[in-house]
């Protein structure tokens, strides 16, 4: 301990690494633990102890007739039956006419009713005013008023999927559910007939029942009891099981930001093993004659090991603990963020998981120890006679052991790739395997690497700054494993930017080329993130004065059933002959011509996977009924997001899907004028900011931006990277200036000046960061490459390397590896010449 502490200053990166991976990892858990919490208390709040819907429909589909009421109410145990109106693509304006939420999360639009929830918990709750009571009088969720700036008694701007697709209503009361309203989704409540008017346009009918059960009667006897009371085609759920189907689509797009969180404490966590071991190593060669002194005086190799190991467990433990309470500020501070983009959990306190303390805890330990290891049986093999050297510094081993191990690694990598093994596995298990071998390999590598790309390095820099530049690089060789470790964290961190990044790009150039290639509409219209909207625009769009075709698409989730497999699938529908005029498919086989009536096209990805041809019969299941479809043709490549299976809107119709448009394709007449057919198509959306019209461009550029998301994940991944880097870098220099110490001194004493020892640190630090990048961003596009060859058939068919990018990466870490560089070369040229030659 008193060794640990004598040098305390020396192992403070060390400290700092082990608390960035630990307060990411805690960050995540306490962030995944919240989001649970949040939603485990809302869904438990908006069912009901037994939920009677269609079979085989979540939430807000499918259809429950009135008259089904009655015959619920008499089953023994209910003590209450309400008919539940939902609607999952409502939307409220603010007075500015700008959507009130999170963008991205449609809000839910339903009937006042005042059943209980399930357990005994509130349903729907008035918090200020009254329920709405009539057809012009709407109930809003709190949040939503405050950030519309609406008070009671102002007019209400809604969007619905009805025929309506804007509706004004006089705002009569605050509503919410009584476990807290949905995180970044809206709550609007209108009376039952109304909401079966505007949301339903079926006339007496609800999407579910909302049945609450007596005293004493469970929820599982309760739906046992109701299910044998049902029609066929009509399910009884408990509460439960209804939560569990109704899976929030908002839960699903956060999940993003935890996956993202993991991905920077695992990147912490390992380039912080290789700082940790770095620090150690060298540690351990400058008190090698300490060591040997300890041997010496009776001290076995056990306990040399023990001590070094003694020394990371505490800084694995202390580490750890300040990254506990680092990951709980991280936590509040997503909160926080998220806020400002509408998804609010403020309502939710944050969740400290113990468990997930534990574990993140035990992570900062067992990595840190396990990246000491090496180090501590190096230090318990110095002999006891290296006291009586004057440099007992250990030889350096060679390479060719680590070379053949690397190469090794590679080769089972490439193998994982073999045309005979990809066809016994899946390709993109096989792929995540070889991008992995080929990161460790790489590693492996990086100190073999590390000569030729410094020696040319050194190079080139010494043309501009002579012999300077040559004693950095010599200095950079000196010890090529420490130069390669320091140089690991910036590789990897490189490597993973320019692959992602390679991807990310290839994804927005084939988005813009499918685009390009399938689309020959002048305008299309679209909601906000694909949600559903009114089909009564593409009814006031086919009147707009210019408007040549209009092609209408809709879609729902169904299950395709063939060859004995059930595939969840996203369907679409369209009206065949606008459609196929507005978008060019590219038939691999078949013909537009067979495509009519109950039959599908379906990809050429699609087909290939579920051995499909043209004339076999499949089946849909949808809304818990199945339909006889028939392949009709094969597409190149679906031009719809996600949908991989295009019918016809006639057979959509029967089989029951909604009205609600996804898409409109419109064309305008040659001789009509662009800018007044745009301004009649703005027009016919009467003043809907949910609904937007885009020509293809624009269009394209609303599709890159989830890319453009991911985009921005991969430069906050390079920010982290370089950050780690600087950390090492830093530690390696100092260590490596207090090991040098002498002989900076007989440099400084046979005329070196101070600046030229501070451009010399300064060199040094820049060759590991070349070393680090050059390396990484190599490794990052040939893994990208890869990455985007196997996904080629899932429309990612474009290769683009983001020269520009790399470029400007390259260029940060060059210049963050000069800024670390700054307090190791100001030290360096502070040391008295006479005292540094003058130091044992």
């Amino acid at each position: 301990m008193r060794s640990l502490i004598a040098r305390r200053a020396r192992l403070v990166m060390s400290l700092l690494a082990v608390l960035l991976g630990v307060s990411f990892a805690f960050g995540s858990l306490i962030f995944i633990s919240t989001l649970d919490r949040a939603f485990s208390a809302v869904q438990s709040g908006t069912v009901s102890d037994v939920v009677v819907r269609q079979a085989g429909v979540r939430s807000g589909q499918g259809q429950v007739d009135a008259s089904l009421i009655p015959r619920v109410e008499a089953v023994p145990g209910v003590a209450q039956v309400d008919g539940q109106v939902l609607e999952n693509g409502v939307y409220l304006l603010g007075k500015n006419g700008e959507v009130l939420g999170a963008a991205n999360v449609p809000g839910s639009g339903t009937n006042f009713h005042n059943g209980r929830a399930a357990g005994g918990l509130p349903g729907l709750v008035v918090l200020e005013g009254r329920a709405p009571a009539s057809a012009g009088e709407v109930a809003i969720d709190p949040k939503a008023a405050a950030e519309g700036g609406y008070r009671l008694g102002d007019m209400v701007t809604i969007v619905t999927t009805g025929d309506n697709p804007v509706v004004t209503k006089k705002l009569v009361g605050l509503v919410t559910y009584g476990a807290g309203g949905t995180p970044g989704a809206t709550l609007v409540t209108v009376d039952t007939a109304t909401a079966q008017k505007i949301f339903a346009d079926n006339g007496n009918v609800f999407q579910q029942l909302w049945v609450v059960a007596k005293p004493g009667v469970s929820p599982a006897a309760l739906r046992d009891r109701i299910n044998a009371v049902l029609p066929a085609g009509m399910a009884a759920l408990t509460g439960a099981q209804a939560a569990d189907v109704d899976a929030s689509t908002i839960n699903k797009a956060l999940r993003f930001i935890t996956a993202a969180l993991w991905v920077f404490a695992a990147t912490s966590l390992l380039a912080g093993g290789f700082l940790i071991a770095n620090t150690f190593a060298m540690l351990v060669t400058q008190r090698a004659r300490e060591l040997a002194l300890l041997r010496a005086i009776g001290a076995s190799k056990a306990d040399i090991r023990r001590m070094v190991l003694l020394e990371a467990l505490v800084i694995g433990i202390v580490g750890s603990a300040l990254g506990l309470g680092c990951g709980y500020l991280l936590a509040r501070l997503i909160r926080g963020l998220l806020r400002r983009f509408g998804y609010d959990l403020s309502a939710t306190p944050l969740v400290v998981p113990w468990t997930g303390a534990f574990i993140a805890a035990a992570l900062g330990v067992v990595v840190t120890v396990l990246a000491a290891y090496l180090p501590a049986r190096r230090a318990s093999s110095v002999p006891p006679a290296a006291a009586l050297r004057d440099d007992p510094t250990p030889v350096e081993r060679s390479l060719r052991l680590r070379a053949g191990v690397g190469i090794g690694v590679l080769a089972l990598a490439a193998l994982a790739l073999a045309p005979p093994v990809r066809a016994r596995a899946s390709t993109n298990v096989l792929l995540a395997v070889a991008i992995v071998l080929a990161l460790v390999g790489v590693v492996v590598l990086t100190p073999v690497l590390a000569r030729p790309v410094i020696r040319v390095a050194a190079r080139a820099a010494g043309l501009l700054w002579g012999d300077v530049a040559r004693l950095a690089g010599t200095n950079a060789l000196r010890n090529p494993r420490r130069t390669g470790v320091t140089a690991t964290a910036l590789m990897m961190g490189t490597a993973l930017v320019a692959m992602m990044g390679v991807f990310a790009m290839s994804a927005r150039a084939s988005v813009d080329q499918l685009i390009a290639d399938t689309f020959r509409s002048d305008y299309i219209v679209s909601a906000s993130y694909g949600a559903p909207f009114s089909p009564t625009i593409a009814e006031r769009i086919e009147k707009v004065p210019g408007v040549q075709d209009v092609a209408r698409v809709r879609q729902g989730g169904a299950y395709l059933e063939a060859g004995g497999q059930q595939i969840q699938i996203t369907v679409a529908a369209t009206d065949p002959v606008p459609f196929l005029d507005l978008v060019d498919l590219h038939f691999d086989a078949g013909t537009s011509a067979d495509w009519r009536g109950a039959s599908v096209v379906v990809s050429r990805t699609f087909a290939q996977e579920h051995g499909l041809r043209v004339g076999r019969d499949v089946t849909i299941g949808f809304l818990g009924k199945p339909y006889a479809v028939k392949v009709a043709g094969i597409m190149a490549q679906s031009p719809l997001a996600v949908v991989d299976v295009i019918t016809t809107t006639q057979q959509f119709n029967a089989m029951g899907g909604g009205p609600e448009d996804r898409l409109v394709f419109v064309s305008r007449e040659p001789s009509a004028k662009p800018a007044a057919v745009r301004a009649g198509l703005v027009a016919a959306l009467g003043g809907n900011s949910v609904v937007t019209v885009k020509n293809q461009d624009e269009f394209a550029a609303q599709q890159r931006e989830p890319i453009d998301q991911l985009l921005r994940v991969i430069y906050a991944l390079l920010g982290l990277a370089i950050l780690i880097a600087f950390l090492g870098i830093v530690n390696t220099l100092v260590l490596s200036v207090a090991e040098r110490r002498r002989e900076i001194g007989l440099l400084r004493a046979v005329a070196m000046t101070r600046g030229q020892v501070r451009r010399m640190i300064r060199l040094e630090a820049l060759a590991i960061c070349v070393l680090g990048s050059v390396i990484g961003l190599s490794t990052g596009v040939l893994l990208g490459w890869l990455l985007q060859r196997s996904q080629a058939n899932r429309g990612i068919s474009v290769l683009d390397i983001p020269w520009l990018q790399l470029l400007g990466a390259l260029v940060i870490a060059v210049a963050a590896g000069v800024v670390a560089a700054w307090w190791p070369a100001r030290r360096a040229a502070g040391l008295p010449p006479l005292a540094a030659i003058a130091t044992e």
